[in-house]
């Protein structure tokens, strides 16, 4: 068992279970019977495991539970020596943001964070900090985040801040400012048939525009030249499978199936997506290349899907399928906190 998972796991134990634990554990250790006791300790662990899985998975109370603690430090001490409870805040726009606890590991350091809604209904389980969290040191690092915790009682959400020193130094003893400026979250992920098309009946489009006017921000697949031919947004073939997201037109150009998509305000929603086919055995087709350029405003994004499926090809019993990501609610403000990096 991983220290990573163990420290999780810890978190979701019922009160209950930790007593029946301590308590079979102490009837088992009055009998003085060392193997005994190591297999009361790995049915512990075991039970433990269990629990997690009927259990609301709860970081930030790793610290603050004592209970739990002091079954942790029965079995792993070392683990528990090093989760250090933190407990720094700050609030704005009526959310709380609270350093919960640091586990440091050499160059390494695990941070839990939690967002906390007081007096709305902002956090839920697809909150994303919308790449704004910052770590300011004075020391270079790497560090990831990501969401490991939703407690839907307390509107409340934790994450972990993986951070790393990235010349090997050890990293207690620094101070780090964490900051955040917005999340995301009423986030949907949606998966459907595009059902509004006839893949037996595909246009050719007469009219088309260069990639030369058009403002790309990204590609995948063959490189862009002044020469490849994209659809121009047509009314009559337009089709929204879900909010935020249209599609603009589809048709064969130059021997090629295309598909163009357009992605609403992804700069405050991050609304995204990508589109398929399947044939009349399931089988999925991906596209072969895809481009994405800025409309005029520069807030949403069209993005053009091209497939290997040639003029004349018999797609009858084909069909178009759409995976999005959508989201209706952006919280900004000014959430910072500094805190020292120490062991216990």
């Amino acid at each position: 068992m991983s220290r990573d998972v163990l420290e999780q796991v810890m978190a979701g134990i019922d009160d209950r279970y930790i007593y029946e634990a301590i308590l079979y554990t102490d009837k088992v250790s009055e009998r003085g019977n060392p193997k005994i006791k190591y297999l009361v300790r790995i049915a512990a662990c075991i039970a433990i495991v269990m629990v997690m899985s009927i259990s609301t998975l709860s970081i930030a109370t790793v610290a603050g539970n004592i209970t739990a603690y002091n079954i942790l430090y029965s079995l792993y001490p070392d683990v528990a020596e090093k989760l250090i409870p933190v407990n720094i805040s700050c609030e704005d726009n009526g959310i709380l943001m609270n350093v919960e606890a640091v586990n440091i590991d050499g160059p390494k350091a695990d941070i839990y964070i939690s967002m906390q809604d007081m007096t709305g209904n902002r956090i839920d389980d697809t909150t994303d900090l919308f790449d704004s969290e910052v770590i300011h040191t004075s020391f270079d690092t790497m560090g990831t985040s990501e969401r490991v915790d939703y407690d839907s009682d307390n509107k409340k959400v934790t994450f972990l801040i993986k951070l790393e020193h990235m010349k090997g130094e050890p990293i207690e003893g620094n101070e780090l400012t964490f900051s955040v400026s917005r999340f995301l979250s009423g986030k949907e992920n949606t998966v459907t048939e595009l059902s509004g098309f006839n893949l037996a009946d595909i246009p050719v489009p007469q009219n088309v525009q260069k990639a030369d006017k058009l403002n790309i921000r990204g590609c995948s697949g063959e490189d862009i030249n002044g020469g490849t031919d994209f659809l121009i947004p047509d009314p009559a073939y337009s089709y929204s499978p879900v909010d935020g997201v249209k599609v603009n037109a589809y048709g064969f150009l130059n021997g090629k199936l295309h598909v163009q998509v357009h992605y609403d305000n992804i700069l405050d929603y991050d609304n995204h997506g990508f589109i398929y086919v399947k044939d009349v055995e399931g089988n999925v087709i991906e596209c072969s290349s895809n481009y994405a350029f800025w409309d005029d405003d520069r807030n949403g994004s069209s993005e053009e899907y091209i497939f290997d499926i040639s003029e004349g090809t018999d797609l009858g019993g084909y069909s178009l399928w759409g995976e999005f990501v959508t989201c209706d609610t952006l919280t900004e403000g000014d959430w910072e906190v500094s805190f020292p990096i120490k062991a216990r």
